[in-house]
C-alpha cells in the first residue's frame, strides 16, 4: 500500500485579557461568541478550542437557562462532569441531576445555584426504575424550576423530539417546562446529515416560534464548514458566524492549541473490513507501540489510539492486537482496551486507569474525551469523522499518525513533506465534499414527507406510559402541518426555498397526503430508533476480552445480517438482559446470538415482479421483497422488522462505494440496492436530482 509522510504544523490561537473565575483567559473567538448581539450564532472552531466554554459563558452572562443538545448519549454523559468542572471554576455550585436514581437533588437546591440536568432516554430509564419516563422528566423539570434560577439541560435531539411530539407521559407539563429554556446549543452540528438534519432544523424553528419574534437563541458549535452552514445562513439571515483564527507560529498572548504531527498517509477507498485490513491495522498499532514517543519523556495513559469506522472491525483488530501483545510477553487485559457500542458502559475502563495502553474504538471516542496520546491509527471517510478523529491527538504534545484515507484526500499529501494546519483543513473540506450532509434536501419536495410525519406523530394517541399508539388525529395533524410550514417558511439554501417546493396547503390535499402509509410509518417509527431497526443481540463471553462475560446490546440490522449466528428468544436470557433492553422489548423478542464476528457476506434482497419500488419511497412489504441471507432464521427476522417498521426505495445503479452512510440491501440480480429506513427519502431525492440532470443534458 503506497504511503506518504507529511508533517502538519503547529497551531496557535490569540488570547484576550478577559477571564472568568479560575479559568485561563478567553480566546478571541470565545469573546466574540459571548459578546455577540445576534440571536443565532455559528461558532466554527476545531476540536479542543473551547467551543463548549464559549457557549456556556454566553448563556450564563445573559442569564439564560439553556438546552445543550448532543448527537449521542455517550457524549451527553461525557459532557456532564466537564461542564460541571467549568461551572465550579467560574465560582458556580452545580446541582448534577440524572446520574444517580437515589440522589436527593431536591434538597440540594438550597445549597447550589445552578442545575445541570442530564436527561436522555438512557438516563431516564435508569431514573424511572420501571415508572414512566415522562413522570421522571416532569418531576425533574418542574421540581427544579425557580424564577431566576439557571438550568442547563444536557440531552439529545431525539429526546427533545419525543417531548415535541408528546411521546412522554405528562407531555403538556414537560413541553411547558421546555419553553422556559431561552437558548438551545447544538454541539457537533457538523455530525448531522440527511433526515436527522431535516428533523433538527424543522424542530428548532418550531421551538423558536415566529421568525419575526423568536423565543429562543440558537448557538451552533461546529468544527467544519460546508453546505450545512450555508443552510443556516439561508435560514437565519441575521446569524453571525464566529470563526476561530489559527496562527502557525508563536507571538505575544498566543497559546499553542495543537502541536506538530507526523502523518503516514495510506489510501483506503473503502471502510476497512477484511482479514488483510485487520493484519495491516494490527501491524501498524504494534509498530507504533514499540516506537519511542515523539518528544515524550513519560509514559502516557494511552500510548496508541486506534479509531475505526466499524464496530465489528474494531473488535477484530483488538483481538488480533491482544494476540500480538501476548506474544510480546505482556498481559493483554492490562494493555489492550476497547471503547465502542458493544462494550457496556459499566465495563468500560476510564483512560485515567490505563497505563501505557492501547485503546481501540469507533466513533465513541471521536467526541467528548480529551485524549493525550503520542500515537494514533485511524481511518476516516467523511469530513466530520476525519476532523474529529484527527483532533484526538496533538492537543498537548506531538503526535504520530497513521491515516487511512480515501484517495481523494490521501492524494493531496503526495509530493509534500510539510503542511500547515489551515492547509489541511482546506484540503479536507475539498476532498470530502463527495459525502455531503444533504442540506439541500430541506428545500426539496421530499421535505414535505418529513413535516407531514412530524405533524402526524404529534397527534398520535398513546397509552398512559407512551409505550403503544392507539391512533391518529388526522384533522389536527393536517392543521399542525400548516403551522410547521409557516414556522419553517424561512428555510433556504442558496437559491432554493422550502416554501417554493412544499406543495399544496389546501385542507383536502394535506389530509389526503397525511393518511399515506409512508407518512404513517414515519410517524410511528421513523424518528424513534435511528436510521434502521435494531436487533437485540448477544455476544458470547471472551469475545471482547478474555475476562469479559456475555454482552447484550442492540445491533444495527444490516450489520447483524453480515454476521454468523443463531436466532433465539430473548426469554432464554431474560434475567441477564440490561434493564434498558427489558423496557424496550418483550421476552418473545427474537434475540440474535452472534457466533462469529467475521463479515462473510453482503445482505441481499430479491424483488418480486410486482415490486412497487419503482421511483418513489414506499413501505417495505415482504410479499414484494425477500432478504437473502446465509442464515434463514435471521433473514426471517430481518423481513419481519423491515416489513413492520421501515421505508424502502429501489435505487437502481447504486454502487457499493456510493456514500457508505446510506443503509441498503444489494439486489440479488442486477446492479442496484434497496435503501431502507428514513434514508429512503434521501435516496429518492438524489434519484430525482439525477433524473433532472439527465433530462437537462
Amino acid at each position: 500500500m503506497a504511503e506518504n509522510v507529511v508533517t502538519i504544523g503547529e497551531v496557535y490561537v490569540q488570547l484576550t485579557g478577559r477571564r472568568i473565575g479560575k479559568l485561563d483567559p478567553f480566546y478571541e473567538h470565545q469573546v466574540r461568541t459571548i459578546d455577540s448581539e445576534k440571536r443565532v450564532i455559528v461558532l466554527d472552531a476545531p476540536t479542543g478550542s473551547g467551543k463548549t466554554l464559549a457557549a456556556l459563558a454566553r448563556v450564563i452572562a445573559k442569564k439564560q437557562s439553556a438546552i445543550f443538545a448532543y448527537p449521542t448519549n455517550a457524549l451527553v454523559k461525557n459532557q456532564v462532569e466537564s461542564i460541571a468542572d467549568l461551572l465550579r471554576k467560574i465560582g458556580r455550585k452545580p446541582n448534577i441531576i440524572g446520574e444517580d436514581p437515589k440522589q436527593d437533588w431536591a434538597t440540594a437546591l438550597d445549597s447550589t445555584d445552578i442545575d445541570l440536568l442530564c436527561l436522555t432516554g438512557e438516563s431516564l430509564e435508569v431514573l424511572a426504575e420501571k415508572k414512566a419516563k415522562g413522570t421522571v422528566m416532569d418531576k425533574v423539570l418542574t421540581g427544579t424550576y425557580r424564577k431566576g434560577r439557571l438550568r442547563i439541560l444536557l440531552t439529545n435531539p431525539d429526546t427533545i423530539y419525543l417531548a415535541f411530539i408528546g411521546r412522554y407521559y405528562r407531555q403538556g407539563r414537560i413541553y411547558e417546562q421546555l419553553g422556559t429554556f431561552k437558548a438551545v446549543v447544538v454541539d457537533e452540528f457538523h455530525l448531522y446529515s440527511g433526515p436527522a438534519l431535516a428533523r433538527l432544523i424543522f424542530m428548532l424553528n418550531e421551538i423558536r416560534g415566529s421568525p419575526d419574534n423568536p423565543l429562543v437563541d440558537l448557538i451552533f458549535l461546529s468544527a467544519t464548514h460546508g453546505e450545512s452552514v450555508s443552510l443556516l445562513q439561508g435560514t437565519f439571515p441575521d446569524l453571525e458566524i464566529v470563526k476561530a483564527n489559527h496562527y502557525s507560529g508563536p507571538a505575544e498572548n498566543r497559546k499553542q492549541m495543537r502541536f506538530r504531527s507526523r502523518c503516514i498517509v495510506k489510501a483506503a477507498e473503502r471502510v476497512m473490513s477484511d482479514d488483510e485490513d485487520v493484519e495491516q491495522a494490527s501491524d501498524d498499532i504494534i509498530r507504533l507501540y514499540q516506537t519511542e514517543p515523539p518528544g515524550e519523556t513519560q509514559a502516557a495513559n494511552v500510548k496508541v489510539l486506534g479509531v475505526f469506522s466499524s464496530v465489528i472491525f474494531a473488535i477484530r483488530v483488538a483481538k488480533r492486537v491482544s494476540e500480538r501483545v501476548s506474544a510480546l510477553g505482556l498481559d493483554p487485559s492490562k494493555t489492550v482496551y476497547q471503547i465502542h457500542g458493544f462494550v457496556p458502559r459499566e465495563q468500560r475502563v476510564s483512560t485515567s486507569g490505563m497505563n501505557n495502553a492501547i485503546l481501540i474504538g469507533t466513533s465513541a471516542v471521536e467526541v467528548g474525551i480529551d485524549f493525550d496520546v503520542p500515537f494514533m491509527v485511524m481511518e476516516a471517510h467523511d469530513l466530520a469523522s476525519f476532523l474529529q478523529r484527527f483532533g484526538r491527538g496533538g492537543r498537548h504534545h506531538e503526535c504520530g499518525y497513521i491515516l487511512y484515507l480515501p484517495l481523494a484526500m490521501a492524494g493531496r499529501f503526495s509530493g509534500q513533506d510539510h503542511m500547515e494546519f489551515n492547509e489541511l483543513l482546506g484540503h479536507a473540506i475539498a476532498a470530502f465534499s463527495e459525502l455531503p450532509s444533504y442540506a439541500d434536501f430541506l428545500c426539496s419536495s421530499g421535505a414535505r414527507a418529513i413535516l407531514l410525519a412530524m405533524a402526524l406523530a404529534a397527534t398520535m394517541k398513546h397509552s398512559r406510559h407512551g409505550a403503544s399508539s392507539v391512533g391518529f388525529d388526522y384533522p389536527s395533524a393536517a392543521q399542525f402541518f400548516k403551522e410547521l410550514v409557516l414556522l419553517n417558511s424561512g428555510v433556504r439554501i442558496g437559491d432554493h426555498a422550502l416554501t417554493d417546493v412544499i406543495g399544496s396547503l389546501l385542507d383536502d390535499e394535506v389530509l389526503f397526503d397525511i393518511k399515506h402509509r409512508t407518512i404513517q410509518t414515519l410517524a410511528e417509527n421513523g424518528f424513534l430508533r435511528g436510521t434502521l431497526n435494531s436487533v437485540v443481540s448477544r455476544i458470547g463471553g471472551g469475545v471482547l476480552s478474555p475476562q469479559s462475560g456475555p454482552v447484550f446490546m442492540e445491533t444495527d440490522l444490516i450489520e447483524a445480517l453480515r454476521l454468523q449466528g443463531r436466532v433465539e428468544k430473548a426469554s432464554a436470557y431474560w434475567e441477564d438482559l440490561p434493564l434498558t433492553l427489558k423496557t424496550r422489548y418483550s421476552p418473545d423478542t427474537p434475540l440474535f446470538s452472534i457466533d462469529d464476528l467475521m463479515w462473510r457476506w453482503h445482505p441481499r434482497v430479491a424483488l418480486s415482479v410486482k415490486n412497487p419500488y419503482k421511483d418513489h419511497a414506499a413501505t417495505y412489504f415482504s410479499r414484494h421483497s425477500t432478504v437473502k441471507f446465509g442464515n434463514p432464521a435471521m433473514a426471517e427476522v430481518a423481513d419481519s422488522l423491515l416489513n413492520e417498521r421501515n421505508l424502502a426505495f429501489l435505487w437502481k445503479g447504486s454502487g457499493r462505494r456510493l456514500d457508505y452512510r446510506i443503509p441498503r440491501l444489494y439486489l440479488e440480480q442486477g446492479e442496484g440496492a434497496l435503501v431502507v429506513g428514513d434514508w429512503a427519502l434521501i435516496a429518492q431525492y438524489l434519484w430525482e436530482k439525477q433524473q433532472e440532470a439527465d433530462t437537462a443534458s
